[in-house]
């Protein structure tokens, strides 16, 4: 075997491990609802009937705006990086979930179990609501003319509706304060 062919089988198995190993790691948005799916990214603002048993799921980084999981099992979920403004968490087991760097403020009840959850902060959660200490979730719009507003999610998809047509804007999510 000469030199340039041991190279290139090399070259080769090499991306074929990669490409095991990577296989099945990506999310899939369009899954089912299911205990232990990889959701992981993907945007499911203002979804409803989400389903009652996702846990062990990976939530981690996803857009979840007024989503509701009302009643929903997330035992053990990962819900880091998430933006949670008015997601309905009423009812819902979290027991053992991590919500660390998640941003917004959800809607909580007496009602669901959240031992042993940990908050955005890295804390644990407390036993009575509002368990955590949420971080409101806040919007920043930069235009095409360098002008820069930064509000709380609601009053900024207002603002960007209003001046949609103004020129270009961008979005970054940030914590208030």
């Amino acid at each position: 075997m000469g030199k340039w062919t041991v190279v290139m089988v090399a070259a080769f198995v090499a991306l074929f491990m990669l490409a095991v190993a990577g296989a099945g790691a990506a999310p899939d948005c369009a899954a089912v609802p299911a205990p232990g799916v990889d959701w992981s990214g993907c945007d499911k603002s203002a979804a409803s009937g989400i389903g009652d048993a996702l846990k062990n799921a990976d939530l981690s980084s996803m857009i979840l705006v007024g989503t509701n999981f009302t009643g929903t099992d997330l035992k053990n979920a990962e819900l880091s990086d998430t933006q949670i403004e008015g997601a309905d968490f009423s009812g819902a087991d979290v027991k053992n979930a991590t919500f660390s760097g998640a941003l917004g403020t959800p809607i909580v009840s007496a009602t669901g179990d959240w031992s042993n959850t940990t908050c955005p902060n890295g804390t644990a959660a407390a036993a009575t609501e509002p368990y955590c200490s949420w971080e409101p979730l806040a919007v920043t719009l930069v235009g095409a003319g360098g002008s820069v507003v930064t509000a709380g999610w609601p009053a900024a998809l207002f603002g960007l509706l209003l001046a949609g047509s103004a020129g270009l804007w961008l979005l970054r999510r940030t914590a208030v304060g």
